[in-house]
């Protein structure tokens, strides 16, 4: 019998994507055997206790967010892996959230809704807020727009994120003037979404409607804070479980093997992006547009078509393609696929459904008709999409 790893996880229990993380590692040990694993509740600033210096141990995962826990795991010279990748520290294999592609699904929620006002909100000097700030401005960029940028807080770049938050907390007048100052409608991305929370109680101090003058997007998905918020926060949802699954990957082949840690940073894609009601709404200062847009999302799932459209609007194709055309540059036939490929990459990543179901439940006459028109719009087969947004399904 294999003896069980001995494994150190310096991972915070006090947010979601730490809890998560530590879901996927649960769910690799599952599927490859067990490790004796020793883990405290911790917060992400929270320094390591002397006492373990000196624990026998195989390896560490860690979420390294500061310069003593840096020089804690460099001391212990073990295996290690970092989900955090706020530093890139030689020897540890480190995985992270695709900043990219979480930027890309904020800026197709807010242009897809009709906006062409859109800033950014965040913390200047914290690695994950660069990160999407300048995603944001390189991806707005392309549709000829530049977003307006907040990150005033006079603290030291080299501050944590716990103690960049509060600090937010305690500029919510500063953060309510420049939001009255921006033009609007305008949707927000915020950093995180502690930040996000920020900006939804400084638009209630500007009286600074929500998602009518201001639509917010956080990122994080974590639902004690989004439900907590006023109104309830949108955000994207990271694969964290996935991060902490491939995470546990790694360390083990580090260990079995003795081969030292894959140099590149491994980059998860987000899951979704979550609409609740911060950002729920249409910015088309357009009558019929905005009620052709508000019909197609409700029922393009419904298995209701072009034609199906036409008939309920008083307007001739024509007219309602050219609107279209203008207010969001493509034409409603392309935005009942759009939606009813969100939906499928929805239920692929997180449902059991077989495909039949699936085209049965998002319009989609057949699953050939399905999979031709996900594999052009992704590259890739719905069973493929499902094998890379399920990993812990499918090792089992």
């Amino acid at each position: 019998m294999r003896r069980r790893p001995r494994v150190i996880l310096l991972i915070e229990s006090s947010r979601s994507y730490g809890r998560e993380c530590l879901q996927g590692i649960a769910a690799y040990m599952r599927v490859r055997g067990p490790w004796s694993c020793i883990h405290l509740e911790r917060g992400l600033a929270e320094n390591v206790p002397a006492w373990m210096e000196r624990l026998p141990a195989d390896g560490i995962i860690a979420r390294i967010e500061n310069a003593p826990l840096v020089r804690f795991l460099q001391h212990r010279r073990l295996p290690t892996v970092d989900l955090r990748g706020r530093f890139h520290i030689p020897g540890f294999a480190t995985f992270n959230s695709d900043h990219d592609a979480i930027v890309r699904l904020v800026a197709e929620h807010f242009l897809e809704r009709g906006f062409r006002h859109i800033a950014f909100c965040g913390f200047a000097g914290l690695d994950f807020s660069d990160r999407r700030r300048d995603a944001l401005i390189l991806r707005l960029a392309k549709h000829g727009l530049v977003p307006q940028i907040y990150e005033a807080i006079d603290v030291s770049h080299s501050a944590s994120t716990v103690t960049l938050e509060s600090a937010g907390s305690r500029h919510l007048k500063e953060l309510a003037a420049w939001l009255k100052r921006l033009p609007n409608p305008v949707g927000i991305l915020a950093c995180n979404d502690n930040r996000g929370r920020q900006v939804l109680d400084a638009c209630a101090m500007a009286e600074l409607a929500v998602p009518e003058q201001v639509a917010v997007v956080g990122v994080d998905n974590d639902e004690v804070i989004c439900d907590l918020s006023d109104p309830p926060l949108s955000s994207v949802q990271p694969d964290a479980v996935r991060i902490g699954f491939e995470g546990a990957a790694a360390l083990d082949r580090m260990i079995r093997t003795g081969k030292p840690a894959p140099r590149r940073v491994r980059l998860i894609s987000p899951r979704q992006l979550v609409v609740r009601r911060s950002s729920d709404v249409l910015a088309v200062n357009d009558a019929v547009g905005s009620s052709a847009l508000k019909i197609i999302q409700r029922q393009a799932c419904a298995g209701r078509n072009y034609q199906k459209l036409l008939d309920q609007m008083s307007v001739s194709r024509a007219r309602l393609e050219r609107r279209f055309a203008r207010l969001l540059g493509r034409s409603p036939k392309d935005e009942i696929l759009r939606l009813r490929l969100n939906r499928v990459r929805e239920l692929l990543a997180d449902s059991e459904d077989t495909l039949a179901q699936i085209a049965a439940g998002t319009g989609f006459s057949s699953v050939a008709h399905l999979s031709v028109a996900f594999k052009h719009a992704t590259s890739l087969s719905p069973g493929e999409f499902r094998r890379r947004h399920q990993p812990a399904t499918s090792e089992r």
